[in-house]
């Protein structure tokens, strides 16, 4: 059940650190909802009391910028299948060279 709790409130903070980090959480009231709640919320009865005002605010700004969001998600999902995509290639390569015969003759 720990596990599960700290998971949940991880998720919580992070999504709405996520969000302010892709610039989406522009609107200075949505910053400073985020930082009451990172400061406050420790436990999962700590989220379960926080203010209705500070989530209706989150949420008020995550609706008004969600094509912004969704950009951000997009963006961030397309780069990293670039960089697997890379690598994959690489793999493939590396493993398609011939490998030389080191010594041995008849």
């Amino acid at each position: 059940m720990r596990k599960t709790t700290q998971t949940t409130i991880a998720a919580v903070l992070g999504m709405a650190g996520f969000l302010l980090a892709s610039g989406a959480y522009a609107a200075p009231q949505a910053s400073s909802a985020i930082e009451r709640l990172e400061g406050r919320v420790k436990t999962l009865d700590d989220l379960a009391t926080a203010t209705q005002g500070d989530l209706e605010e989150l949420a008020a700004v995550a609706w008004e910028n969600r094509n912004a969001i969704e950009a951000e998600v997009t963006r961030s999902i397309e780069a990293s299948k670039s960089e697997w995509l890379r690598a994959y290639s690489a793999i493939r390569q590396a493993l398609a060279k011939p490998k030389t015969q080191t010594g041995g003759g008849q």
